[in-house]
């Protein structure tokens, strides 16, 4: 179930509202996380196979899409670029697979029904407040026997 009814009988959605927020939320820190792996990757292989080929301010011309080249040079960035986006494609595999293994090892077969663990989940409750009385009684009566 994915709503409840209100005392006035009107349904809220209450369960499925924060699990949008968390999925929206992940899905912007995957791709902070993405850009953020992917602009290192290139910054490395632009240093390693553009510096000794372009000169700094080249490289900076390159970076904002303004370089006028030469073909050597022209191919060569091509390749550092081509060379970088297979590596971004290889490491985002590699966490695809990693995420995949996850959830096959965080499956559970016979697992409760939303109802099933609503319910163990208002025994629990119960069953922690009674023990919070009788500790708070156990307690006043351990006073009351000190005074």
């Amino acid at each position: 179930m994915l709503w409840r009814r209100h005392r006035s009988g009107t349904r809220l959605t209450i369960l499925l509202a924060p699990a949008q927020g968390i999925i929206a939320q992940v899905r912007i820190l995957g791709g902070s996380i993405g850009i953020a792996a992917s602009t290192a990757i290139l910054g490395a292989k632009e240093r390693d196979t553009l510096l000794g080929i372009l000169s700094p301010g080249q490289l900076g011309l390159v970076q904002e899409g303004k370089a006028n080249l030469t073909d050597t040079e022209a191919e060569a960035v091509r390749h550092a670029y081509a060379d970088a986006f297979g590596q971004d494609m290889t490491v985002a595999a590699a966490i695809s697979a990693a995420a995949i293994l996850l959830t096959l090892l965080a499956y559970r077969r016979n697992r409760p029904s939303l109802a099933e663990r609503r319910k163990q989940q208002v025994e629990e409750e119960m069953s922690r407040r009674a023990a919070a009385r009788s500790g708070n009684l156990n307690d006043n009566r351990d006073d009351e026997a000190s005074a």
